[in-house]
């Protein structure tokens, strides 16, 4: 146990060495990506020799780290990468993600922020954060767990823009509910709008959804860019006129990057 003991304070401390076989072998996966290369091509692209890399190639080959194409004899990424790549995005809480960045968002804007995601038609409530540096009060129906349309809401919107043609035909198809003189109930003006958000990068809700409170949302994509959630900051429109709002679109931009880096994206 001593001797464990020392072996650990010693990796732990300023004289640690990376273990050169490792990082060479790292860089042999980083070399492959996604696509399939040979000895010679991984040899020459990470500056080792042949017989080096045929080594560590093999060693990896053993554990399915990669796998060797029958045809043309070159490597590819196998099924134990993948296998650590599902496990480890089927773990990932996007919720515990945001929270840190919604937070300091709120803290830096003095205003409530919300990430949500779609389920069906809807938009669902997953975190909220209030700013722990303005106190103000404001009332909306943003707990966790509730839920909001999709047409009249800004994060709805963002949902809605990443719709495919014929999920937003289904859409569309039914009744969209006027909460307030300025909800887009029009399906051509709808579709419109969705255009506007996807050139954008951003969606408003001016008095939509509830009268007096307005709302920016930016997406939150994957590393397939496939819109996952959003996220959003809310004040009442009487602080919150477009302008403003626009004001914290790349804040918002930015806190929505900080989480798809955490999400491998």
């Amino acid at each position: 146990m001593l001797i464990e003991r020392q072996e650990f304070d010693l990796a732990d401390g300023d004289n640690f060495k990376p273990i050169r076989s490792v990082l060479r072998a790292l860089s042999i996966i980083e070399c492959i990506g996604d696509g399939v290369k040979g000895i010679s091509e991984i040899s020459k692209e990470i500056k080792l020799s042949k017989s080096t890399v045929f080594g560590l190639v093999k060693t990896l080959e053993q554990k399915n780290y990669i796998v060797q194409d029958r045809s043309s004899g070159a490597y590819r990424l196998g099924p134990s990468m993948l296998k650590l790549a599902i496990d480890r995005f089927e773990r990932i809480d996007i919720v515990e993600i945001s929270r840190t960045y919604l937070q300091a968002l709120s803290d830096d804007i003095g205003e409530v922020t919300h990430l949500a995601r779609r389920e069906g038609f809807n938009v669902t409530y997953l975190l909220r954060a209030d700013s722990r540096t303005v106190h103000r009060n404001l009332i909306l129906n943003s707990r966790v767990g509730s839920v909001s349309p999709l047409h009249c809401t800004s994060m709805g919107k963002i949902f809605l823009a990443d719709m495919g043609e014929s999920e937003m035909h289904e859409f569309l198809e039914q009744d969209l509910t006027e909460y307030t003189t300025n909800t887009i109930s029009c399906p051509e003006a709808l579709k419109r709008e969705c255009e506007n958000v996807r050139k954008q990068g951003y969606a408003l809700n001016l008095s939509e959804f509830e009268e007096g409170i307005a709302a920016i949302a930016v997406p939150v994509r994957d590393n397939t860019r496939r819109v996952v959630a959003a996220i959003n900051c809310a004040m009442p429109s009487a602080r919150g006129p477009e302008p403003q709002l626009m004001k914290y679109f790349e804040k918002l931009k930015q806190a929505a990057r900080e989480i798809e880096a955490e999400l491998g994206a």
